[in-house]
């Protein structure tokens, strides 16, 4: 059986998971093989043991990694009001230039536990990425700068009580920029998504307690004769949608039903 302890002992070098492992299909193979080498020079992770509480989720067992850069990338998340963890990276990018061909890939990840406080459950997880890029050269330069951004999530705890891994997947993007291919030379780029926790669950009446979250997120350059490309991260966000648990909006519907009762009595 998997558990929430061999997840994380199973967030490996290359970030993510070894059981939800997968090939990723957008970038050309030959371009992973010129880059081979770069992904075995500096891998690292970073645990952040502090919880972050919010209003009625607390995110924790924090974990980032790369298998390309020096750490940090995301930097320590922070709570920013309601159920919303955020990370500001202030080195997170992928920069290619020059007269000759060169590219460049930037991979970073991130590992948590996203855990329901009090009497709500975890429905959805929004997520969002943002950032800038350039790309810029001659008319007969090329540069090209892309992001893209894969989730893996297992429900863990239903109704307060562990459960065998239900577990998915997601991939936002990519964004892909391109140097005289119709988009501005610089610019904003963005990804975005909804997980579906409840919908992953299919089971009325139970609520999920507990939901680890993987993201596995990939920054390319590549430029030539005299192009230049960068594209930079300013921000990850997960903000937690929870609902009352059965039990509780039960409890709630009885108190609104006996208030409408008592005052239908006073007229």
């Amino acid at each position: 059986m998997i558990t929430n302890d061999n997840l994380k002992r199973s967030f490996c070098a290359d970030g993510f998971p070894t059981t939800m492992r997968q090939t990723r299909r957008i970038i050309p193979v030959s371009l992973f093989v010129v880059l081979a080498s770069a992904c075995a020079a500096s891998a690292g992770r970073i645990d952040y043991p502090d919880a972050v509480t919010g209003e009625n989720i607390a995110f924790t067992d924090i974990i980032e990694a790369s298998g390309t850069d020096p750490l940090p990338l995301f930097g320590p998340p922070v709570a920013t009001g309601g159920d919303t963890l955020l990370f500001t990276p202030v080195d997170f990018r992928s920069v290619s230039g020059g007269d000759t061909p060169s590219s460049d890939i930037t991979d970073g990840q991130l590992l948590m536990t996203i855990a329901s406080l009090g009497d709500h459950g975890v429905s959805s997880i929004e997520v969002r990425e943002e950032g800038v890029y350039t790309v810029a050269g001659p008319a007969d330069a090329t540069a090209l700068a892309m992001a893209e951004a894969t989730l893996f999530y297992w429900i863990t705890e239903v109704d307060g009580e562990p459960i065998k891994p239900i577990g998915s997947t997601e991939t936002l993007g990519p964004f892909v920029a391109s140097h005289g291919g119709g988009i501005d030379p610089i610019g904003t780029w963005s990804l975005e998504g909804n997980l579906d926790i409840a919908g992953l669950l299919g089971t009325p009446g139970s609520d999920v307690t507990e939901v680890v979250l993987s993201l596995d997120n990939t920054f390319v350059t590549t430029a030539s004769h005299g192009g230049s490309a960068a594209i930079d991260c300013k921000g990850f966000q997960a903000n937690s949608i929870s609902l009352p648990e059965p039990a509780s909006a039960t409890l709630i519907g009885l108190g609104l039903f006996c208030l409408t009762g008592l005052r239908t009595r006073r007229k």
